[in-house]
């Protein structure tokens, strides 16, 4: 299991009673390790038709990296 991000490192996940007000942020110190968009993308292959993201407040963060 892997938090998909901008970038490779790991996430701390802040669950709360409300799913939609869940949320992830990016710290060295977390337990879940996140992969970058890119490399997930490289492992399925190279290329994708469509996604569906929900990555707890981290989606916009996904599309800053010009080359995925």
């Amino acid at each position: 299991m892997e938090a998909v991000g901008d970038r490779d490192g790991k996430v701390v996940l802040d669950i709360r009673e409300v799913s939609g007000k869940s949320r992830s942020t990016v710290s060295e110190s977390g337990d879940i390790p996140m992969v970058s968009l890119k490399r997930a993308i490289e492992r399925i292959g190279g290329s994708v038709d469509l996604a569906k993201v929900d990555c707890e407040g981290a989606e916009w963060l996904l599309f800053e990296d010009r080359d995925t």
